[in-house]
């Protein structure tokens, strides 16, 4: 089946802020991990995750939904 332009770029701006997503999920829980470290590349990838869903929607991409959820982060317990 081939896919219009217009499905690809709706499909890649829905994709891109699910990045946007995973990626300040991420920087919320790493302090006090290992990752914290890693927080001025998470905060890099954030922002360049935002720059491509702003261009895809000014390309013409509309998000397939405006919500998304993600499950609530476990840390193992330390007794």
């Amino acid at each position: 089946m081939e896919q219009s332009s217009h499905e690809v770029l709706d499909f890649l701006v829905t994709e891109e802020q699910l990045g946007v997503t995973f990626v300040t999920a991420a920087i919320e829980n790493a302090p006090g991990t290992p990752s914290e470290q890693f927080l001025p590349v998470l905060r890099n990838a954030v922002t360049q995750e935002y720059h491509h869903v702003e261009a895809l929607k000014e390309a013409g991409g509309q998000p397939l939904t405006t919500k998304s959820a993600r499950p609530e982060q476990r840390r193992p317990s330390v007794d």
